[in-house]
């Protein structure tokens, strides 16, 4: 079970809560929820980087994925973040 820790700030916490949603759909639709929810976070390999990013790619600018990729391996702790291929249009 995860804990989601609190700001203290209703409207800090709850945009907060919202975008961690947003994050693991967003990613649960990329690359499985089996492996977001089941699998432990070693487990993420760059093909799954790469995947979520391709996902992300329709829906929103290139600058806000690479937002997201570094939220998400400040998130998942990781040292070096999982390299996201750039994807030229």
């Amino acid at each position: 079970v995860h804990q989601v820790l609190k700001t203290g700030y209703e409207a800090t916490d709850h945009r907060l809560k919202v975008s961690i949603a947003k994050c693991k759909a967003d990613l649960e639709a990329a690359i499985g929820a089996f492996k977001v929810y089941q699998q432990p976070v070693q487990t993420i390999t760059r093909q799954d980087a790469n995947a979520y990013r391709d996902n992300l790619l329709p829906a929103m600018a290139p600058n806000s994925v690479v937002r997201y990729k570094s939220t998400h391996s400040t998130a998942l702790g990781r040292k070096s973040p999982v390299a996201f291929e750039r994807k030229v249009a």
